[in-house]
């Protein structure tokens, strides 16, 4: 097994993004479903070890970019995070013949704390790893679901869309101190 790294998640990304020369899940189906879900929980991972670094401003306000576009402080990231993960839930619970998935709290304040922040994504950590563990090794039959924004979904897929925004978002919270 191994990680998918930057660069493979960068170039992944174009692909199906900006070139539209491929699906997500196209994508998926050129990796290996271990090395697909060692990498979201990786992702994850990087994403709680982040709110440890973060300065407490970061999860303050943040001024409009220079462009006037809204910047998100790290716990209206982490709440996104939380929503989007929420809102795929019972669908990839579907793809997986579960009967259900827990499903994610998404913190209530309007910019959540660091704590806030934090209570939240273990929590959603704790749900997404249960959920990437079912994923069996192998995946003999193919259950898709159409996605409004991203097409045609299967777990493979999801797990490619999962590391791409995750990852994203990891950077996003970085560039808050200036990283």
């Amino acid at each position: 097994m191994a990680i998918l790294d930057e660069a493979t998640l960068d170039s992944i990304a174009a692909r199906v993004f900006g070139q539209r020369s491929m699906t997500l899940e196209e994508a998926g189906q050129e990796l290996a479903l271990a090395d697909l879900k060692e990498t979201v929980l990786h992702i994850r991972g990087q994403m709680r070890a982040e709110l440890d670094t973060l300065s407490d401003a970061a999860f303050e306000r943040q001024p409009d970019d220079a462009e006037g576009r809204e910047v998100w402080s790290a716990g209206q990231i982490i709440s996104h995070i939380c929503a989007a993960q929420s809102g795929m839930s019972p669908k990839v619970a579907q793809l997986l013949e579960l009967e259900s998935v827990e499903q994610t709290t998404v913190p209530e304040t309007a910019i959540p704390d660091r704590s806030e922040s934090i209570q939240a994504l273990e929590q959603a950590t704790s749900i997404l790893r249960d959920v990437v563990n079912t994923v069996p090794d192998e995946l003999d039959v193919v259950r898709t679901f159409e996605h409004e924004r991203f097409g045609t979904l299967g777990v493979r897929g999801w797990l490619v869309l999962t590391a791409i925004h995750e990852h994203g978002h990891v950077r996003q919270l970085r560039s808050l101190d200036g990283r």
